[in-house]
């Protein structure tokens, strides 16, 4: 079969993700011509273009003068926006914010665009930090001017969001006035319709791919003969509800895979050629006489048995970052499994990992085939125990390595592992603190694995061992008090020297975990309704501990202006982005 996987925006485009690659290498090693798409990074491209932020520009300001008076005039400032009809709200917001830029500024943007750019691409190895920061905010900027007249939806962190909650408001972003996308396809869909591939897979990964994804899933299914197939880990939290939507078939696919694809694939290979029923495709979502069927799940295939991942049709060279990095999968699901916060075991996939040998061998090959020197373990959480195993098997070896490692922070990285683990390769950990309070972590269930002047020390030994710490903390977790907060805060703040970088997130009940599935335990009186397509975020209230109001407040305040680091507020686009950009990784 001629095969073609598509990696759809909006990610941020630092470097390849690895689901397309994956697939690539298992369904080549089984005979299927296949190909990659990253429409991701083309998209960055597209849309940063200076010429294309100068027509933007040109038609926001055109509309402006041409519909602005009109629309100022007919609002009455005695009464709430909310009382105006959606289509009027929008519009009204829309030239406000338009009001609000520096029309000379803005167009000047366009002639730095460039320098922003390399100032990322380059990253530490000319710049400063600071600079890094306000070349990201100043892109960031330049992107907020591109997306508004698509004003349904808004940036955050370089990426377009738009509000999908059910299949009425996806359809409702067919309309191409709305759907920023449209433009972009206008020479994708050709090309793509130019390859004549027999299947086109497209992965959706995260709530932001959903319109893109989708999209460009329509286009191809009115276009191509092509069996249009999406699958992706968002996708795969949404199959319940994908289930009862016959509509959404007849709009956009022939069928969805969810959870692990690697074996569902190669057995819908089997049915595209004709040698063997659909049904007996596993973890496949088809219609069927107007109905949505679903397969039973199978399996998934060891990580052991899994082809080396094929990188051979990305542009490595075009990513927004100095230098790249091969992600790589050492491990699945998750060894402790148990946060209460957290979906991972939803899936009920089984905690699983590759030997060493076997990851070793893998960064070889990738090393001269393509030339990486540093490697992004993508793994939910390595145990002090693996990490361990991989670095005596990376030092036997004599493998020459930079990595990076998402852990959960625990007494068993001694000061002997953490010196161990340096001298492997590592050069940043990616600790899970969520918290650094004792009862919140508790509530977490996550109080196991140390206490808070361990996990000081534990962060100041790899500090001192020239390893940079990344810290995730959360804010808002139901029953957490504002003083609870605040020693959070303090603790981050206090120590600045050894976290290098943070990722903090407001709290938010995901679908599908455990304190969602047992929200009285935790003293949450009542979770507002969730839409279809909504997945992840959907907002409640407590009895104990903060309001979400309250926590939200605390959490802006905290993000926005309260943390400075130079002359640069500390916010949310300090993110992995900017650690891929300064830190080396």
């Amino acid at each position: 079969m001629k095969c073609l996987l598509i990696f759809p925006p909006q990610s941020l485009p630092e470097n390849p993700y690895l689901s397309t690659p994956i697939l690539k290498g298992v369904l080549n090693a089984n005979g299927h011509e296949t190909q990659i798409m990253d429409l991701n990074l083309e998209f960055y491209n597209h849309i940063l273009n200076p010429e294309y932020i100068k027509t933007s520009l040109d038609k926001l300001f055109e509309d402006y003068e041409k519909n602005a008076k009109e629309i100022f005039n007919q609002y009455d400032e005695s009464k709430c926006i909310s009382e105006y009809p959606a289509d009027f709200q929008n519009k009204y917001l829309k030239y406000k914010k338009i009001q609000e830029i520096d029309k000379q500024q803005a167009y000047q943007k366009i002639n730095e665009v460039e320098s922003y750019i390399n100032v990322i691409k380059t990253g530490s190895k000319q710049y400063e930090k600071k600079d890094i920061i306000i070349a990201r905010v100043n892109l960031w900027t330049v992107l907020g001017y591109v997306f508004l007249p698509y004003f349904d939806a808004k940036v955050i962190n370089e990426r377009y969001f738009y509000f999908i909650r059910n299949l009425n408001q996806l359809k409702e972003f067919l309309d191409e006035s709305k759907n920023i996308f449209y433009k972009f396809y206008e020479n994708i869909v050709p090309e793509i319709v130019e390859k004549n591939p027999d299947y086109i897979g497209i992965s959706i990964c995260a709530q932001s791919q959903l319109l893109p994804g989708l999209t460009l899933a329509r286009l191809l299914k009115q276009k191509t003969n092509a069996h249009i197939n999406i699958g992706g880990s968002y996708i795969s939290k949404i199959k319940e509800t994908l289930k009862t939507k016959p509509e959404f078939f007849e709009l956009f696919v022939d069928s969805i895979i969810y959870e692990e694809g690697e074996i569902p694939i190669l057995k819908l290979m089997e049915y595209l050629e004709g040698k063997i029923n659909i049904e007996e495709v596993p973890n496949l979502l088809y219609l069927k006489d107007g109905k949505v069927q679903m397969t039973e799940k199978t399996p998934t295939m060891p990580l052991n048995d899994i082809p080396i991942a094929d990188f051979s049709d990305i542009k490595l060279n075009s990513y927004y970052t100095h230098e790249i990095i091969a992600p790589m999968l050492a491990e699945r699901g998750c060894y402790w499994s148990k946060c209460n916060f957290c979906d991972i075991c939803y899936t009920g996939n089984k905690y699983d990992f590759k030997k060493p040998e076997k990851i070793v061998a893998e960064i070889k090959e990738l090393q001269e085939k393509f030339g990486f020197t540093k490697v992004s373990f993508v793994s939910e959480a390595m145990s002090p125990a693996y990490l361990r195993k991989l670095s005596n098997e990376i030092l036997k070896t004599g493998l020459k390595i930079n990595f990076k490692v998402y852990s959960r922070i625990e007494r068993e990285f001694t000061e002997e592992l953490l010196s161990l683990i340096k001298s492997a390769g590592v050069t940043e950990m990616q600790w899970g603190f969520e918290s650094v309070n004792e009862r919140v972590l508790g509530l977490m269930n996550k109080t196991k694995f140390t206490n808070k002047n361990e996990r000081l020390e534990i962060i100041k030994t790899a500090h001192r061992l020239g390893i940079e710490n990344t810290g995730f903390f959360m804010f808002g977790f139901p029953g957490e008090t504002k003083e609870e907060a605040m020693e959070t805060i303090n603790f981050i703040q206090e120590n600045e020297e050894y976290i290098k970088n943070c990722l903090m997130s407001k709290y938010m009940i995901k679908e599908h975990s455990p304190i969602q599935e047992r929200h009285h335990d935790f003293s949450i009186s009542e979770i507002y309704d969730k839409d279809e397509l909504d997945l992840f975020y959907f907002s409640h209230k407590t009895t104990d501990g903060m309001s979400f109001e309250e926590a939200t407040e605390l959490f802006n305040t905290f993000v926005n202006d309260f943390y400075i680091r130079g002359e640069v507020p500390y916010s949310n686009y300090h993110d992995a982005f900017l650690s891929s950009t300064f830190w080396g990784f």
